[in-house]
C-alpha cells in the first residue's frame, strides 16, 4: 500500500520530467531540421538573388 501511494505522488513528477525532456528533444530536432533546410536552401537563395 505505501508503494502504490509512492508511486502515485512520484507518477506526476516523473510525468512532468518525461514531458519536458520530450519537449526539449523535439525542440533540438526541429531546429536541427531547420538548421539543414536553411543550409541546403543557401545555394538556392543566392541563385535567386544574383
Amino acid at each position: 500500500m505505501d508503494m502504490l501511494k509512492a508511486a502515485i505522488f512520484e507518477a506526476p513528477a516523473w510525468f512532468i520530467l518525461f514531458f519536458l525532456a520530450g519537449a526539449y528533444i523535439e525542440f533540438y530536432i526541429l531546429a536541427g531540421f531547420s538548421i539543414i533546410l536553411v543550409i541546403s536552401n543557401l545555394p538556392k537563395a543566392s541563385a535567386w538573388t544574383e
